[in-house]
């Protein structure tokens, strides 16, 4: 590592220690998934120095969404085969939940029996769910503006045009699938996986094992776990084509098993 690299490391880890976030990192692109509570981000950083780690993330996604939103690092995916360098994953608006019994405690109206009550000192009006284990609780009707968050993070950032961006070939691999591929993918609110079975435009149907399908946008798919065969055997016959008007084609042979040229 050069001399100046170095000093810019050990600036970047100084101001961690300092501020509690690396600050070279960004927010450079976003899409919604199905859930429109639900979105895929990359958060951008400089590419000579270390990817970030999971606590460096979720402090930085804590500080930049005043901590509206939950990071489900089970999707992240550190993309640094290309020019930028960043970090993909799947981020939730965080769901405002209290016990039932705070409606009684904090004197909330009730607006609908046992259905809907309202903090008449806060305006605000919260609706009676249930919680994963079937629990009812509390839930604010209202909803942080994520995708208003999100836009603005994006434009704050001076250098969001130089960016990793949904779409770019460096994240090729993981957002355009290709009917048959295997592909870890991201839907209800769970990483899933499952085999492609169509796509259509933007979106993708995806079939788990237990016959289960779901229609995602290609942005939601998080990995490509196995290639479809015949797209892997046309991309290598490819690639060894291209070899082949250099070299000797049994060279090209021995380094490309079953390509066909």
């Amino acid at each position: 590592m050069s001399k100046g690299l170095d000093i810019a490391r050990r600036f970047h880890e100084r101001m961690a220690e300092t501020t509690g976030t690396r600050s070279d990192l960004r927010v450079t692109d976003s899409r919604q998934l199905s859930n429109p509570h639900e979105f895929k981000i990359v958060v951008s950083y400089d590419k000579h120095l270390p990817t970030p780690k999971p606590a460096e993330l979720k402090q930085f996604i804590t500080t930049a969404f005043n901590n509206a939103v939950v990071a489900n690092f089970k999707t992240a995916r550190a993309h640094t085969e290309g020019r930028h360098h960043g970090v993909t994953l799947v981020v939730t608006a965080r769901r405002r939940v209290l016990p039932l019994k705070a409606a009684k405690k904090r004197g909330f109206a009730e607006i609908v029996a046992n259905t809907l009550f309202m903090d008449t000192e806060m305006n605000e009006n919260w609706r009676v769910r249930e919680d994963a284990t079937g629990k009812q609780v509390l839930e604010c009707a209202r909803q942080e503006d994520v995708a208003g968050m999100l836009k603005s993070a994006i434009t704050a950032s001076t250098r969001s045009n130089i960016g990793l961006r949904l779409g770019d070939e460096a994240v090729a691999g993981a957002t355009l699938p290709e009917k048959g591929d295997v592909v870890k993918f991201y839907a209800d609110n769970a990483q899933r996986f499952g085999t492609v079975t169509r796509v259509k435009d933007d979106e993708c149907y995806i079939a788990e094992e237990d016959g289960n399908t779901f229609i995602v946008p290609n942005v939601s798919v998080i990995d490509i776990v196995k290639k479809n065969p015949k797209a892997a055997q046309e991309e290598m016959n490819e690639e060894a084509s291209f070899y082949a008007q250099f070299l000797p084609k049994e060279f090209v042979r021995e380094w490309f098993p079953g390509a066909k040229i």
